[in-house]
């Protein structure tokens, strides 16, 4: 039987590694193409788009580095009495 509190944590897990990925697509496919080629969104400035995108990348790197390997770590040390609040200390 599995613990449904792991269950919990690992659908967060698997949330998250969603959101990264959709994180990674607009900084690597929407942000990088404007910043290269301006011609392609013509309604748009470039101060528009640093305002739109600001710490988008910032953001990225902190769930990558820190809160998914966070999740992961609490995933893969999994006991019985692991508590849930604990994750988020």
């Amino acid at each position: 039987i599995i613990d449904p509190r792991l269950k919990i944590i690992k659908k967060i897990l698997l949330d998250e590694k969603f959101y990264l990925h959709h994180l990674h697509t607009i900084v690597n496919i929407y942000l990088s193409d404007m910043l290269k080629d301006p011609r392609l969104f013509t309604e748009i400035d470039k101060n528009d788009v640093q305002l739109i995108f600001s710490n988008i990348e910032s953001i990225a790197n902190f769930h990558e580095k820190i809160v998914l390997e966070k999740m992961e770590n609490f995933v893969k040390n999994w006991t019985p009495q692991c508590e849930l609040f604990q994750l988020f200390e």
